[in-house]
């Protein structure tokens, strides 16, 4: 038997993480969610924006763009954490 593409174990990682983050936020409820429950919910989206980066887009191997976009997308999340919780 073969060896899984790398591209596939990527996109089925982002389907775990997403069904996970279904679970977190309460997909169908309408309840309001925990301060604890964003930041978990952003730290979730922030692992599958730098595996979409990392694997997808092969971001790495462009040096001078890689750390500056991946720095940008974790500190975009910290402010929508901070805009969520503040309200």
């Amino acid at each position: 038997m073969t060896r899984p593409a790398p591209l596939l174990l990527v996109w089925l990682a982002l389907m775990a993480l997403t069904m996970a983050a279904m679970a977190i936020g309460h997909v169908g409820a309408a309840t309001r969610l925990a301060g604890w429950e964003v930041a978990l919910l952003l730290a979730l989206a922030l692992v599958k924006a730098r595996l979409v980066l990392a694997h997808y887009l092969e971001l790495p191997r462009i040096s001078v763009w890689s750390s500056a976009i991946l720095w940008l997308t974790g500190i975009l999340l910290v402010v929508i954490f901070g805009l969520v919780v503040v309200r």
